[in-house]
């Protein structure tokens, strides 16, 4: 188990919102941080989808028609079979946020999520 050391009165107000909840302090606290880094990888995504736009004339024709991965503004990975791309980003890259996306004639591309695959209307 990791200790980890938050100021009384912060603590004071944790315990506060897990009684009302009616959850543990420790229940409470994980759905908080896991919440959190969601929205940390959110943001993520949504900064390298503005990347992936500005840069998607010289994306498309570097890589017409594929499914390219982009971690810090740059296509660390590229294929024309999206199951295995995954695969590679996954076992790679782990819980870093990663945009997977296809490198189509427009850079908008309605993506649809199901569970944690995402599937792009072509």
């Amino acid at each position: 188990m990791t200790t980890v050391a938050i100021e009384a009165d912060l603590y004071r107000r944790i315990e506060k919102a897990a009684d009302a909840k009616r959850a543990s302090v420790d229940a409470l606290l994980s759905e908080v941080i896991q919440r959190y880094l969601w929205d940390l990888e959110r943001r993520a995504i949504a900064e390298q989808s503005a990347v992936y736009r500005r840069l998607h004339p010289s994306l498309r024709a570097e890589y017409p028609d594929r499914y390219i991965a982009m971690h810090d503004g740059e296509v660390v990975d590229h294929d024309v079979d999206l199951p295995a791309l995954l695969g590679r980003v996954r076992q790679q890259w782990r819980d870093t946020p990663v945009l997977v996306t296809w490198v189509g004639d427009s850079a908008e591309v309605i993506v649809s999520r199901r569970g944690f695959v995402m599937d792009a209307a072509q």
